[in-house]
């Protein structure tokens, strides 16, 4: 989450009319996060979330997005609810949804009890989304890590970018039409999960870049977001905790067992050419938290060291 575009009290008041969500109160930027605008909205209702759908978002994926958030909320996964239909704010389509209760944690403090809360949840959504049938092309695929290397190639270290085209060639060469795949998240990040005041899973959030991917790809992304530290090193325990939590749910094929360390460095990869791009790039006035690209350089690196 974060805050590209800015938007006043009158055109917030005039958007949600028509939503279900009450008189407008206030509305309060959110830093944390890099990709969309997201705003704190309250209202005499209540609560909620506005998010302005910022340069990765197409909107004509947006009816994907909150169709397969329906879809969880019904086989029994905490997500959000969108309120009344998405419309357009400050020129970016836009949507209200509802606030869900706890709150995320530091990436220094996650256990092996978040790390395995984590692992069974995207196991049942992945389970979920076996009979989810609409399908969106991953907005970031091995194309676009391609073109943003591009774009960033001056700026960039050398040997990380020789690093870069190993891994964007390996990452080509995956079979991924032959991994069992459907409707995943994409992006569950830290940031993206919160726990109530028991330490208990209570909410799953920011769908945006939620795609038809395989499985085994979303795991891989979650698996580094989550059990590995800033500097690239696993934390053996989260790591444990986390597949074994995973495959007592979807236990992975031999096609996905042997694919997988290769996706492990593709999803390091993915996050390294968004992060070094962003970095790059963020305007001047952007009120957003950038995330460091060295984190996702450090795991790269330490994910051709992986067996």
């Amino acid at each position: 989450m974060a805050v590209y575009t800015p938007v006043d009290a009158s055109a917030v008041r005039a958007f949600i009319q028509g939503h279900g969500v009450g008189e407008y109160r206030d509305h309060q930027g959110i830093t944390q996060g890099v990709e969309n605008t997201n705003y704190h909205l309250f209202t005499d209702a209540g609560r909620y979330v506005l998010t302005l759908f910022e340069k990765r978002v197409n909107p004509e994926n947006l009816p994907f997005i909150f169709s397969f958030i329906s879809h969880l909320a019904r086989a029994g996964v905490p997500v959000p609810e969108c309120m009344g239909s998405p419309g357009v704010l400050a020129g970016k389509p836009a949507a209200i949804i509802t606030f869900l209760d706890g709150r995320d944690i530091a990436l220094e403090d996650v256990t092996p009890g978040h790390a395995a809360q984590v692992g069974a949840a995207l196991a049942r959504m992945h389970l979920a989304a076996r009979d989810f049938a609409p399908a969106r092309i991953n907005p970031v695929g091995v194309p676009e890590w391609r073109a943003l290397f591009d774009a960033v190639r001056e700026a960039a270290d050398p040997a990380l970018f020789e690093l870069a085209q190993t891994a964007l060639d390996e990452a080509a060469s995956l079979a991924w039409g032959a991994l069992p795949s459907g409707a995943v998240h994409a992006d569950l990040f830290v940031d993206n999960v919160f726990f109530d005041s028991t330490g208990t899973l209570s909410g799953v959030i920011d769908f945006g870049f939620a795609c038809t991917a395989p499985y085994a790809y979303d795991l891989a992304i979650t698996l580094n977001a989550w059990c590995y530290d800033r500097r690239g090193k696993a934390r053996v325990d989260c790591v444990a905790a986390m597949l074994a939590a995973y495959r007592a749910l979807r236990p992975l094929d031999a096609d996905e067992r042997a694919a997988f360390p290769a996706l492990r460095r593709a999803a390091a990869l993915r996050f390294l050419a968004t992060r070094l791009y962003d970095w790059t790039f963020t305007p001047p006035g952007a009120d957003v938290v950038r995330k460091d690209p060295d984190e996702y350089a450090a795991k790269l690196k330490a994910d051709f060291q992986w067996p």
